[in-house]
Order: C-alpha cells, then structure tokens, then sequence
C-alpha cells in the first residue's frame, strides 16, 4: 500500500526535499512557512536564533499538558523534509514531521510544529498564555466560518487540486454532519480519493464512531481511504 501512496500522489505537499528543514518563527507571528485556505498563528516553532521565548514564563500545570496533549491528535501538512531539535544531544535528536493545527473559540486558528510536545515535556517549552486559555475555554467547536471555508474548498474545481485538499484532515476538528458530508462526497471524488485517499482515511476515521453515522462502513470506501482508516486507527 506504501507503493500506492507514493504512485498515486500527483500533488506536493512538501516544501523541501533535504533531510533536515530549518524552521523558527516567533510566537503568535502570523504563518507564512506555506500558503493555507485560513489565516493562522505559530507557536512552538523553536530555533537558536530565539530560543525556546518563554524562559522567564512558569512551568505548564499537569492541566495544561493535559489539554495541549488531547487537542494534539490530527497531524496535518507532512512534508519530505524533517526537522532536528536543537536542544537535543547531537546522538540522539528528536525528530519530528507535520503540523498540529488548533482551533480557537474566538476564531483564531494557531500553528504548531508536531515537535511542541517533544519542547514542551522534554526542554521546559510553555506557549503563549493567550492559546493556553482558548484550550482552557474550548469545548468541541461549533461549525463555523472556518469549517464552511475548508468544506467549500475541498469541492471548488476551479481551485488547485493541492490548494483543495491541504486542508481537510483539518476537518475531522468538527464533529458535525456537515464535515462528514463533505468528506463522503471527497471519498467519492475518483481524483481527490486517488490521490489523497490516505489523507481522507484519516479524517473519516474518528467519524466511524460517531451516533450521527450509524451506517459508515470501512468496506465501503476506495482502498487509499480505507488504508488511511487503518493508518488513524493505528496512531491512536
């Protein structure tokens, strides 16, 4: 199935092909490392040249970790490239790959690189208090302008077809039948389903479990997608 997915990927996610990509920003700058359907914020994006910027912050509560810990389930944009931590021994560097994207109540939407648990628990890292508090308020989010943003998306021919796609993994935040019923009808794309049927898989996978979707069914759905079911299922 490996060999699928590398065959039948025609669009490119990744921005760098080297085995290491350097990448820092400060936190709560706006996000520019590539171009994505809604506005966002960085945090945990860490390097030498600032540091881990929260030095003089107090350590996260276990309450804290705990919430960033259940908000980080959906890693989004992975890329070839993959990035060292510089704070560890240079035997035995964390590596990491992809994004944790985190929706706000407030409609903020933050960037986080997958590494910020690796900062967070192993080097001392706290993020901003501002995203702090939103996961402190934030329940499941309602379907908003941002969901409707990337469903519309996921369907607009006229659009690139990477341009499409790069953001519905992000569409498995919003248990709704709205997200469920845009990601039916991408599953059943033949282009969307042969060339990110994984990604599809793994947004569709939480929605098994759901009451509002008595009827899904593994077996129904092209064998890409059922692969990045299988994928999600074993992340968890």
């Amino acid at each position: 199935m490996a060999e699928i997915v590398a065959a039948g990927r025609a669009l490119s996610l990744e921005l760098n092909d080297s085995p290491e990509v350097h990448m820092e920003y400060i936190d709560l700058s706006p996000y520019t490392y590539y171009t994505f359907p809604l506005g966002m914020r960085n945090i945990g994006w860490l390097g030498r040249t600032h540091g881990l910027q929260s030095a003089d912050a107090p350590p996260m509560t276990n309450a804290d970790l705990e919430r960033l810990r259940a908000a980080s389930q959906r890693v989004a944009s992975e890329m070839l490239g993959r990035h060292q931590c510089e704070w560890c021994p240079s035997h035995a560097r964390y590596e990491g790959n992809g994004e944790y994207h985190y929706y706000a109540p407030d409609g903020e939407v933050y960037a986080a690189p997958e590494m910020i648990l690796h900062y967070v628990t192993e080097h001392g890292y706290r993020p901003p208090e501002v995203f702090l508090e939103s996961l402190r308020v934030s329940d499941e989010p309602a379907w908003d302008w941002r969901a409707e943003r990337l469903a519309t998306l996921l369907h607009d021919e006229s659009e690139d077809l990477e341009f499409r796609a790069i953001g519905l993994i992000d569409l498995a935040h919003w248990k709704h039948p709205h997200a469920l019923d845009a990601l039916l009808r991408a599953a059943r794309d033949p282009e969307l389903a042969d060339v990110v049927g994984d990604y599809i898989g793994r947004a569709l996978e939480p929605f098994l479990s759901y009451d509002f979707a008595p009827d899904l069914r593994t077996e129904d759905f092209p064998e890409l997608v059922r692969w990045g079911i299988d994928q999600a299922q074993q992340r968890r």
